[in-house]
């Protein structure tokens, strides 16, 4: 079996993001490993003490893995959404509100020719989301 799953990285946020999401979106915080934790402790060189070397969670039936980046070289994503396919649209619409407060709202969260509800956003955290909530298209 192959899967292609997100890496997400943070400017030493990554622990604070995923309590956020899993407050709001509903994740399930697998597994988060600090710098700290690992052998590699003695060797690296974070940019804050507590970052996270690696973590995953789950949103619905999919995986997200992140990190913070390592030693201060965070840089910004572009060109790349996570999408969230959701046939709720109430509660589509409550997460992309969640996703957009302190962030940046890319595209209202609205009806559109194809779902009964869609908007992008920028999250307080400098992820890049698509909310879409169709209630014909399964997840």
């Amino acid at each position: 079996m192959m899967r292609a799953v997100p890496y997400l990285t943070f400017n030493s946020q990554c622990r604070e993001a995923f309590a956020y999401y899993e407050k709001h979106l509903g994740a399930e915080i697998l597994s988060i490993m600090g710098y700290e934790d690992t052998p590699m402790a003695q060797e690296a060189t974070p940019a804050n003490p507590n970052d996270v070397m690696h973590a995953a969670m789950k949103i619905g039936s999919s995986t997200i893995l992140a990190s913070d980046a390592f030693n201060g070289g965070y840089v910004a994503p572009a060109g790349v959404f996570v999408a969230i396919q959701i046939a709720d649209k109430v509660e589509g619409e409550r997460m992309f509100n969640a996703l957009a407060e302190g962030g940046e709202v890319i595209m209202p969260f609205e009806k559109t020719f194809w779902a009964e509800g869609f908007g992008m956003a920028c999250d307080k955290f400098g992820v890049r989301w698509m909310v879409n909530c169709d209630p014909s298209v399964e997840a």
